[in-house]
């Protein structure tokens, strides 16, 4: 769907390896409703499709005060920037093009900066693109262990999570459950899915549906000049995956599952 195998061959076989297991499954989980959707497409009966969400760990995740933030003193980040946060894996769906475009057309606001922390099979042409572009606004971070993990998703205001076209309904941002646990806002830019009518739904995040950089970069400064909007957000979103992305609520689907398969013939 994002292009990544070109060989129509070996594309075709797969699609004929991947309709053969949606058969011979019992249950298939997705992750969403878009994923749900999906699969339907695909022919798949409506009862054979499970949905249970991602989770982030409800025992390790609280929202982090700056001061007492120990991703921030690692790096010895400035506390009182404006963090634009990129957290994850660096790979084809991250649509980087959009993220280096947004840093670039915010150059010119010193008190906003952008995190980019991770790695992955794209990262060498991202900071290769960077040095080429000039780009002196990204802080480029590494990986970070787990146990610091709620300091990461704190040390920003807003999580971007950009997506190339064709993302959503393959795949879900793993990243979103745990910025709204950590009460951040996120600005999404992907395509009008279920996925985004959720946050105007609830309430509890920014979405750019048309793939332009302008636009996103005018969120952002949105946000930034808007504080008070921001705590709003972030409050509606803890709340909305305490209620539905929460780890002991959805591990326990996935174990009512398995005791659903154990009874039946």
């Amino acid at each position: 769907s994002i292009g990544v195998i070109k060989n129509k061959l070996v594309y075709n076989v797969l699609r004929i390896i991947q309709k053969v297991l949606y058969k011979k499954c019992r249950y298939i989980v997705a992750m969403s409703e878009d994923m749900k959707q999906q699969l339907l497409e695909e022919k798949v009966p409506d009862e054979k499709v499970k949905v249970i969400r991602n989770w982030f760990d409800d025992d390790i995740f609280d929202p982090i005060p700056r001061e007492d933030n120990v991703f921030l003193k690692k790096y010895d980040l400035a506390p009182d920037k404006f963090y634009v946060q990129f957290a994850g894996l660096l790979g084809y769906v991250f649509d980087y093009e959009m993220y280096l475009s947004v840093a670039e057309k915010l150059a010119d606001h010193p008190e906003i900066a952008f995190q980019l922390i991770g790695d992955g099979n794209q990262r060498a042409v991202i900071d290769a693109e960077i040095e080429k572009r000039g780009i002196k606004n990204i802080i480029r971070l590494p990986w970070q262990p787990l146990d610091i993990i709620a300091h990461v998703y704190s040390a920003c205001d807003v999580g971007i999570i950009p997506l190339k076209p064709g993302v959503i309904g393959n795949g879900i941002p793993s990243k979103a459950c745990q910025l709204m646990a950590a009460k951040r806002v996120i600005l999404n830019s992907v395509e009008k899915s279920e996925y985004t009518d959720k946050f105007e739904k609830y309430d509890m995040g920014e979405n750019v549906t048309d793939h332009d950089p302008e636009t996103v970069a005018n969120r952002i400064l949105y946000l930034y000049e808007n504080r008070d909007r921001c705590a709003v957000i972030g409050e509606n979103a803890c709340k909305y995956a305490y209620d539905n992305y929460s780890r002991k609520k959805n591990t326990a689907q996935f174990a009512d599952l398995m005791l659903s398969l154990s009874q039946e013939k």
